[in-house]
């Protein structure tokens, strides 16, 4: 069983395709008794629009340990100071351990082939 869909209207003058609320024709965002909770939900994502923009202006170079390493430090310090939204910080964090990881896959990869070719000319008559 679907849910009815809202029967407010976009910005964009089409209708809305959100699901209703149990108890009205209009859904969370069009429901005049929800309008102070859709103005606060709309400034938060606003706020926090805001800080991943503040990320933006100090992209380094996170493809090697020193990179990743400095930009950790200041999103610490950032976050503690208050400057910079937890929830932004964690998963600007969790790609920071993903990028790690393609990191040392990288370098095993380079090691490996280096190991390879040192093999190679160990093995050749002299």
């Amino acid at each position: 069983m679907s849910r009815p869909t809202c029967g407010g209207t976009r910005k964009d003058s089409s209708p809305c395709r959100a699901p209703a609320l149990p108890d009205s024709a209009l859904c969370w965002s069009h429901d005049p008794r929800q309008a102070e909770a859709a103005r606060a939900a709309r400034a938060t994502g606003a706020s926090k629009g805001a800080k991943v923009k503040a990320l933006n202006g100090r992209r380094r170079r996170l493809d090697n340990q020193a990179g990743l390493s400095i930009f950790l430090t200041n999103l610490v310090h950032d976050v503690v100071e208050g400057k910079q939204d937890p929830d932004v910080a964690r998963a600007a964090m969790y790609g920071c351990s993903i990028l790690r990881h393609l990191a040392e896959r990288s370098i095993e990869k380079r090691l490996a082939e280096v190991e390879r070719l040192l093999a190679s000319l160990k093995a050749r008559p002299a």
